[in-house]
């Protein structure tokens, strides 16, 4: 299965204003990415440098509404797992 890591501006998108085309279009192709994660076709990748950057997000009510998307990953990468990788290189 493919596993997919998508950055928190993806998930910040569909809030975005969907009155511009190109932002329209991107929040299809993101809705439908979402849906091929929801079906099995699709892992998720979730890492706690999400977990931060949406921390950081002003408006509570999107904040929460990423947070709910972390139930859709199949795998966390946490921050030990990323410094142990490096070292390997």
């Amino acid at each position: 299965m493919l596993k997919l890591y998508l950055d928190v501006n993806i998930y910040n998108r569909p809030f975005d204003n969907q009155m511009e085309v190109r932002i329209r279009l991107e929040t299809i192709a993101i809705f439908s990415i979402l849906q091929k994660i929801k079906s099995g076709e699709f892992g998720l990748l979730w890492s706690f440098v999400i977990d931060y950057e949406n921390s950081l997000n002003p408006y509570d009510d999107i904040r929460v509404e990423i947070e709910m998307a972390f139930s859709l990953a199949n795998n966390m990468v946490t921050h030990d797992e990323i410094v142990y990788n490096m070292e390997e290189k």
